[in-house]
């Protein structure tokens, strides 16, 4: 989830920098995008950080492969906007939603679903990333032919199952020492577990939230090397900090928040370990959590895949805290959703 705070101090001399030590032209591209996305925050700047990610790529091929088609989007929610910003202008028919709460969306009218009839030509783009499985098999029950049926869901998922290692880049070793900071339910665990593919491999899991740190205790027992959760956040001191939890992935560190967590800085918390790889999803914490990490990157180089979108400076603060830490790093960054969320800086 994106957190957005209205403070922006850049030099031109360091966007420069930054970029020189961008290792390919899809991240200077995205570097560039996101910081006119954080001065503007504009729906047109979002759908072109949007278009670099693969997901985007394949459902625009895949809906250019329909010709003389009229297309209907199937719920009209965040999705149905992201997508009309992300298609373009196609021949949008109408959109159809079980609950409707408008009349229209971007000039398309939206129709109660029992009211639309479905006619030859018709293909339907289910737009929902939450229920896509069910509106799918309400098609499909209504005897719509799934070659007709485009679902977000199918690109989505496909994107997340690659979050964090799908850059090639991004080479493991026999022995890795992963530390999952901000671990959720455990699944990015699992995923490193598998591509790491070693049982010399070791796990540390940080999380906070307590329905959170049940899901991953759980989840983790599917790793096949050594892992060891730590119910904590990470910050830059050990200390007690306000914590605003609700389950999921959003639960943050917040002066709001109606709980206290511990929270550690990594320096304290990991001792006697090479770490090879650190990856960070703390929504917003992920600035002071590096601080927290000074002296593990300037002892061990470690890879690390750090999400640079819960704050509208980040894009630009982190990768020079990096650099000021250590100059030898090369950046890439991927973007992996259909919203401005979930943009990873790599640094190698």
């Amino acid at each position: 989830m994106v957190h957005r705070i209205n403070q922006l101090n850049m030099n031109i001399d360091t966007i420069q920098l930054i970029l020189r030590h961008m290792g390919d032209d899809l991240s200077k591209k995205l570097f560039k995008l996101r910081l006119q996305y954080s001065m503007l925050e504009g729906e047109d700047e979002c759908t072109e950080i949007v278009k670099t990610s693969e997901g985007a790529k394949q459902i625009i091929h895949d809906i250019n492969q329909f010709e003389k088609c009229n297309f209907v989007l199937f719920g009209s929610g965040m999705g149905a906007r992201w997508l009309i910003n992300l298609l373009g202008d196609i021949n949008w028919k109408c959109i159809i939603d079980n609950y409707p709460k408008e009349n229209s969306l971007k000039g398309i009218p939206i129709l109660q679903y029992n009211e639309y009839q479905y006619q030859e030509g018709d293909v339907i783009i289910i737009s929902s990333l939450d229920y896509y499985i069910e509106m799918k098999q309400q098609l499909l029950d209504d005897e719509i032919d799934e070659k007709y049926i485009v679902n977000i869901g199918k690109y989505s998922s496909t994107m997340y199952k690659n979050q964090y290692f799908d850059l090639p880049q991004l080479q493991h070793v026999d022995e890795e020492v992963f530390l999952d900071v901000g671990s959720c339910n455990g699944f990015t665990s699992v995923l490193f577990s598998k591509w790491s593919n070693s049982r010399n491999s070791r796990i540390y899991a940080f999380e906070p939230d307590d329905d959170n740190y049940s899901k991953c205790k759980n989840n983790l027992e599917k790793c096949e090397c050594w892992t060891k959760l730590i119910k904590a956040g990470c910050w830059n001191e050990t200390t007690q900090l306000k914590f605003k939890a609700n389950g999921s992935g959003s639960s943050k560190i917040d002066e709001e928040g109606t709980s206290i967590v511990n929270v550690v800085d990594l320096d304290s918390a990991i001792k006697d370990e090479k770490v090879t790889f650190i990856k960070m999803d703390i929504e917003g914490a992920e600035q002071n959590a590096l601080i927290g990490a000074k002296k593990l990157i300037t002892t061990y180089h470690p890879k690390m895949a750090i999400c640079v979108y819960h704050c509208n400076d980040d894009i630009y603060e982190i990768p020079k805290m990096i650099l000021d830490m250590d100059d030898s790093y090369t950046f890439y960054l991927r973007h992996y959703t259909f919203c401005d969320a979930d943009t990873v800086l790599y640094a190698i």
